[in-house]
């Protein structure tokens, strides 16, 4: 009984981690988007938001030190306009989508620290940017993490919950990770295994299907 306490408890403090460090998003004050739109105009160059309508989110990130995300909307052209940097003082990143986001967005500069805590969030920020071809991958960690079609069943949802509370299983060697967790994938949901260096470099090691043909509406 005490094991199975001290289990629970463990699962809701991860929860409630994950929860402050994956979705803790804070829009910018008029001000404070001034400020922060001053840089981005000096820095990136091939942006064209209207400053007069556009909306700064920032969320903190736990696994390295003074980088922020940003993400910039301006839904005053026709078609809007969105871009995510990372900034860090004066300091502004500008993120691609890529099949190797360590290095396409140079991932080596932010000081990456990881640890059984913060090793999901990064693994989930890392998921953000990749896209081969027109597919990419989304760790999730509860079934409210997906974005279902209207269509789906309850009986799937409980389903799939007594799945997904057996992960995410991260083990430690070193500084290396191994994770395994659910994915999507597509309209499918599948197990998989990575393993992530200290610096935050990210391989695939094992994938096994856990359901198909899933109302999962398309996010790349």
């Amino acid at each position: 009984i005490q094991k199975l306490f001290t289990w629970i408890l463990d699962k809701l403090y991860k929860s409630f981690i994950m929860n402050i460090m994956t979705k803790h998003y804070i829009e910018l004050s008029p001000a404070k988007t001034k400020s922060v739109f001053k840089i981005i105009e000096k820095k990136d160059k091939n942006q064209s938001f209207n400053v007069d309508h556009v909306k700064i989110l920032m969320q903190d990130l736990s696994f390295t030190s003074g980088w922020q995300r940003l993400s910039v909307e301006d839904y005053s052209s026709v078609p809007f306009q969105s871009k995510i940097y990372l900034i860090k003082n004066n300091n502004l990143k500008t993120m691609v989508y890529s099949p190797n986001p360590w290095p396409d967005n140079d991932f080596g500069t932010l000081g990456i620290d990881l640890n059984t805590h913060n090793i999901e969030s990064y693994l989930k920020f890392y998921f953000d940017f990749f896209i081969n071809g027109s597919d990419g991958l989304q760790p999730v960690s509860h079934t409210d993490d997906i974005d279902w079609q209207n269509d789906f069943s309850p009986i799937i949802k409980q389903s799939l919950d007594k799945d997904f509370v057996l992960y995410p299983q991260i083990n430690q060697n070193n500084d290396n990770f191994t994770v395994k967790m659910p994915c999507v994938f597509q309209q499918s949901i599948m197990i998989i295994s990575f393993f992530i260096e200290a610096d935050g470099k990210v391989e695939i090691k094992d994938r096994q299907s856990l359901v198909d043909d899933l109302p999962i509406r398309s996010f790349a």
